[in-house]
């Protein structure tokens, strides 16, 4: 990476030392010239000329002194990165800098988080990890990043929001900082918890897929979750290129023949073979609701072991779902987790029925939401969903469930007790 990046900085350096020859020359030999014709014309020169003359002036009184200006610039940023507020300035000043900027923020982008990903996988310590990448960095913006990540998880937070809180100009670590997911999902599993690999259609050919899937696997990183994904208009790069080389029922027959017959697409073989337990999404709500059943069975015939579907809060239209999934079989087939997320409040709620594709929300829910306080609408809506949670624990064919508390995420444990779900069951291995 380092290299590439040298390599491109190479031309615009030939181009800026190249212009600057020529203002040089200009100063040094056209100007005075056009300075004497002014002169001679007795002519009232605007402000603007008449400092580029005075320019030109010293230009060619102290010649002999231009190549010591360079030398000067090296001596003052030094000294001036000597100290903790200028080196702060000059790193951000430089991460600012048009193509150049752009090229040294990915370089330490990409050495950070390949040095955060190693040393996590490697199973040090995330906050030793962190101090480590930090030292690594070499700017003075980046090591406060990653600082002030490190002591926000020993305050007892987790990763998400002091990165989404502390982005580096334009850019949100978390975009990237999925450590290419290659880093973060060891230092989760590493933590105790066992991820699940979130890996869409819509950015990535089926070459690329296939590698990601074998970095994944050598990290003991077993769950899948195969996805077309959204369409790029509902995210922060909207002009973003659809890939779409296979779609979400390729991908898991994909991963099948990887992991069952180790076999690539392409017919080769492969040495070690993926352990990847097999999941995918399904919406209940989504039109028409006749061929959601049957859309189902399509994907665990393709070879889902697991599904996790939709936001669930029209829970009649849900439990008729799986009246159509039991009558084929199919919850004994296949696990199916129930997606449930906790409403903020009714402004939440309207959203997520009028601008959220494939979301079903009943106005009751919304009615129950507005029937109390401003202030005590978080806590119906935790408390509706965890009613929603043990009315769903009756129902048969539902396995478990997958609490999406978006950007609420310190919700979950409270919700999780108090559903009943906690402590987990002990599963006994054969």
């Amino acid at each position: 990476m380092r290299r590439k990046v040298k390599g491109a900085l190479i031309y615009p350096i030939v181009v800026v030392l190249i212009a600057v020859g020529i203002l040089t020359f200009i100063m040094w030999k056209i100007v005075p010239v056009f300075e004497k014709m002014f002169r001679e014309f007795e002519l009232k020169l605007p402000p603007a000329t008449e400092v580029l003359i005075a320019i030109s002036n010293v230009v060619v009184e102290f010649w002999y002194m231009l190549p010591l200006v360079p030398v000067a610039i090296v001596v003052f940023i030094k000294m001036l990165r000597k100290f903790k507020a200028g080196r702060m300035g000059w790193d951000m000043y430089i991460l600012k800098l048009p193509i150049i900027g752009n090229l040294v923020e990915k370089n330490i982008m990409a050495r950070t988080t390949r040095t955060l990903g190693t040393l996590v996988a490697s199973g040090v310590p995330i906050l030793e990890a962190l101090n480590i990448t930090r030292e690594t960095a070499g700017n003075g913006v980046f090591e406060r990043l990653y600082a002030k990540v490190g002591d926000a998880i020993r305050d007892g937070d987790t990763i998400a929001r002091p990165m989404r809180e502390n982005s580096v100009l334009g850019f949100h670590p978390l975009a990237l900082f999925f450590w290419a997911f290659m880093g973060a999902m060891p230092g989760l599993f590493i933590m105790g918890l066992e991820p699940v690999l979130q890996m869409v259609t819509r950015d990535r050919n089926r070459i690329a897929l296939q590698s990601d899937i074998l970095g994944a696997a050598s990290f003991d990183i077993h769950n899948i979750l195969c996805l077309s994904g959204d369409h790029q208009s509902f995210g922060d790069n909207p002009k973003g290129q659809n890939v779409h080389d296979i779609d979400s029922m390729q991908l898991i027959q994909m991963v099948r023949l990887m992991r069952d017959e180790g076999k690539f697409l392409g017919g080769d073989d492969l040495d070690r073979p993926p352990k990847m337990f097999v999941g995918a999404a399904a919406n209940p709500f989504a039109d028409p609701f006749e061929i959601r059943v049957p859309r189902l069975a399509k994907k665990i015939a393709a070879g889902v072991e697991f599904i996790q579907t939709q936001c669930i809060y029209n829970l009649d239209k849900f439990e008729k779902w799986m009246e159509g999934v039991r009558e084929r079989g199919l919850h004994e087939k296949a696990y199916i987790l129930a997606g449930l997320t906790p409403m903020k409040s009714v402004g939440m709620a309207k959203y997520m029925q009028k601008r959220v594709p494939g979301m079903d929300v009943p106005d009751e829910v919304i009615k129950r939401l507005q029937g109390v306080e401003k202030g005590k609408q978080a806590e119906e809506g935790i408390k509706m969903c965890v009613e929603s949670i043990q009315r769903l624990k009756e129902c048969e064919g539902v396995k478990g469930f997958h609490i999406m508390a978006i950007e609420w995420e310190d919700k979950v444990p409270g919700i999780v007790k108090e559903a009943g779900l906690y402590p987990r069951p002990e599963v006994t291995k054969a």
